[in-house]
């Protein structure tokens, strides 16, 4: 499907990254009190993402947002905070690595998640980085 398609989304917040290339790629985002996935649009031309960035939002079962809460909370607990837009700058921040192993060898262990079935929209960030 093209983006193009699809109605652009306003009131979007992201609220944490789950994986970032010179901005947002993936993670989770809230409108309208709903929790989404989102995921940037790749241009295989380019072979780069969108400029700007345009994230597609996909809607989150019950069972999938609570995936992603407890994915995220283990990332905060064990590798840090750095990926949270929900968070005030001051309260970011990336853990000694001492335990990063720690999560990335619990997610290996978790089934791949895929919630890119059928977007509901599109939206650009504001900003390529948390306020």
């Amino acid at each position: 499907m093209n983006s193009a398609d699809l109605p652009e989304l306003s009131g979007v917040a992201i609220l944490w990254e789950s994986d970032r290339f010179d901005g947002p790629t993936k993670g989770v985002a809230l409108r309208e009190g709903r929790h989404y996935w989102f995921a940037a649009v790749f241009d295989r031309n380019a072979d780069d993402y969108s400029y700007p960035r345009r994230l597609l939002l996909y809607e989150l079962s019950p069972d999938d947002l609570n995936d992603e809460i407890e994915r995220h909370r283990r990332f905060e607990e064990l590798v840090g905070t750095h990926s949270c837009w929900h968070l005030p700058a001051d309260e970011r921040r990336l853990k000694d690595s001492k335990r990063w192993g720690e999560f990335y060898e619990w997610k290996s262990g978790q089934p791949q998640s895929d919630y890119e079935r059928e977007p509901v929209g599109w939206f650009t960030p504001e900003r390529s980085r948390p306020p």
